[in-house]
């Protein structure tokens, strides 16, 4: 008992240390690199306190960390700057030789964070880790510091990645404006693992590349229910012109859910020549979610739907003229 109360008593003790020390940091880097984002460098003097102990080594870093997240522009690269005069690049590649996973994985966050390039040599190594993070990171910086094809060797080794991975991936391309859209044929290939295609899929909504639709077309065949959904939205995403026909063949096969969702990508898509078959399935089917869904694509097509609305509107079934008036309502739909 006297053991837990001596262990809190420091922790808390620690706890505030902690606090203290943070709040005179984000002091200082608040008047040193916005306040004063317009001087010269910022005076590393005022920080070399915190570097020579590990805690507040950590807390000054982390602090930096923030910054670089939360600011663009002048005042990241400021930050990146007194990091490096400060020598806390130097550290971290210490770390790496760490025998400890967790400090080698977090001196790999702290470089990748701060925008410190790696050699590709060392980087290859890292991508054999036992470690699941520490490979994770490698191949972050890869994606980072490969400025054509990033995204190849990810389709070359094949391997799953997690949920946090495809959305670092995803966010380095969307926070980076000097990237150009990334060769996704590799990624969007049926033999790939379920993440790299969800990945591609989605780089492939964010860019709207017209030559990546036949890769993202094929993929509507692919077994995976899951995917297959994603593949059919993002051909919505991309206003896929030309999918129409595919899609529709591929209608009747499909379970409730796929059908829902083809319709709606039918509806994205825009295309005059899917009217009649949307209103077909709107008509025909006895499902509240397809003729929900159906309704939504009618009016997103009112440029060439106008006829089939009129016509759904003079139906004498309450459902499916209730069914039109709430996709037709702008509160709902935003039109």
């Amino acid at each position: 008992m006297l053991n837990i109360l001596i262990h809190r008593y420091v922790l808390a003790i620690l706890q505030r240390k902690n606090k203290t020390d943070c709040d005179e940091i984000n002091r200082d880097l608040l008047a040193a690199m916005v306040l004063e984002s317009t001087g010269p460098g910022a005076d590393i003097s005022l920080f070399e306190k915190f570097v020579a102990s590990k805690r507040t080594r950590r807390l000054l870093v982390g602090e930096m960390i923030a910054y670089r997240n939360y600011f663009s522009g002048k005042i990241a690269t400021r930050v990146c700057g007194l990091y490096l005069a400060l020598g806390l690049d130097r550290i971290a590649l210490q770390n790496l030789r760490a025998r400890s996973w967790a400090t080698r994985a977090s001196a790999l966050s702290e470089l990748f964070r701060m925008d410190v390039p790696l050699d590709n040599s060392l980087l290859h190594v890292f991508l054999y880790d036992k470690n699941k993070y520490i490979r994770e990171y490698a191949r972050l910086f890869l994606i980072k510091q490969s400025p054509s094809d990033p995204l190849r060797f990810l389709a070359e080794e094949n391997q799953p990645i997690s949920h946090w991975e495809e959305t670092e991936i995803f966010h380095l391309f969307e926070h980076d404006n000097q990237r150009k859209a990334p060769a996704l044929n590799t990624l969007l290939s049926i033999s790939n693992h379920p993440s790299l295609i969800s990945l591609g899929l989605k780089l492939a909504a964010f860019f709207k590349e017209q030559e990546d639709i036949p890769a993202v077309l094929a993929l509507v065949q692919i077994p995976d229910p899951r995917l297959r959904i994603e593949a059919i939205r993002t051909l919505g995403k991309m206003e896929a012109r030309g999918a129409e026909e595919t899609l529709v063949k591929q209608y009747e096969q499909e379970t409730p859910e796929v059908q829902a969702t083809i319709l709606s990508t039918l509806g994205r898509i825009g295309s005059a020549g899917v009217v009649n078959f949307i209103e077909r399935q709107f008509n025909e089917s006895s499902s509240f979610e397809i003729k929900k869904h159906a309704s939504d694509a009618i009016i997103l097509l009112s440029k060439y739907s106008r006829a089939a609305i009129d016509r759904l509107l003079a139906s004498t079934e309450t459902l499916n003229r209730t069914i039109l008036n709430h996709s037709l309502n702008p509160l709902i739909n935003g039109l």
